[in-house]
C-alpha cells in the first residue's frame, strides 16, 4: 500500500503542476470569466497578481491532503491538529503583519506560506512516523519547474498567452518524456 500511495502522490503532483502552469498561461483568457458585471470587470483584474501565489498555495494544500494519509493509517490523528494549529497561527499572525502594508497581496503570500509549511510538516512527520517511499526528487523537480514556468509566463513574459502556452507545451513534453516508461506500462495494462 505504501508504494501505491507514493505513486498516487507522484501523479497527483504531475497533474497539479501541469494545471498550475496551464491556468497561469491562460490567465489572460480566464480573467474574462471573473464577473458578469461588464461595467466593473476591469476592477477585478487588478487582483490578478495574487493568482499565482494563491494557485501555488492550493497546490501545496492538495499535496498536504495527499500526504495526510499517514496519520490516518497510523492512527495518529493528533498530528492533524498540530499541523492545522501551525497553519492557523501562521495565517493569523502573518495576516496581521502583512495586510496593513501589502493589502490582499499580503494575504495571498500568507495563504501560500501557511499551506507550504503545513505540507512540509506533514511530509517530515509522516516520514518519521509512517514512512512512505515518495520519489521526492521528482516531485520537487516538477514543482520547481512549474514555479519557474509560472514566473516566466506571468512576470517575465507579462502574461503573453502564446509564450505561456508554448511553455506549457514544453512542460507537457518534458513530463511525457520523463514519465514515458510508466505511461507505457499503464497503457499496456489496458
Amino acid at each position: 500500500a505504501k508504494k501505491t500511495y507514493a505513486i498516487i502522490l507522484h501523479y497527483f503532483v504531475v497533474a497539479l503542476a501541469l494545471l498550475f502552469v496551464a491556468l497561469v498561461a491562460n490567465i489572460e483568457l480566464l480573467k474574462h470569466f471573473i464577473s458578469r458585471d461588464e461595467a466593473h470587470i476591469a476592477e477585478y483584474w487588478v487582483g490578478l497578481p495574487a493568482v499565482p501565489y494563491l494557485l501555488f498555495g492550493y497546490v501545496c494544500l492538495g499535496i498536504y491532503m495527499n500526504l495526510s494519509i499517514w496519520y490516518r493509517l497510523s492512527d495518529q490523528t493528533r498530528f492533524c491538529l498540530y499541523i492545522s494549529i501551525a497553519g492557523a497561527v501562521i495565517t493569523i499572525v502573518m495576516n496581521f503583519v502583512l495586510i496593513p502594508k501589502y493589502s490582499y497581496m499580503g494575504s495571498a503570500w500568507v495563504s501560500m506560506l501557511a499551506y507550504f509549511v503545513m505540507m512540509v510538516m506533514s511530509y517530515v512527520l509522516g516520514q518519521k512516523h509512517y514512512p512512505i517511499p515518495y520519489d521526492l526528487k521528482r516531485i520537487v523537480a516538477y514543482l520547481l519547474v512549474s514555479v519557474v514556468l509560472v514566473v516566466l509566463s506571468f512576470w517575465v513574459f507579462k502574461r503573453n498567452i502564446y509564450i505561456g502556452n508554448a511553455l506549457l507545451l514544453l512542460f507537457l513534453a518534458g513530463v511525457v518524456y520523463f514519465e514515458k516508461d510508466q505511461l507505457k506500462l499503464i497503457l499496456k495494462k489496458r
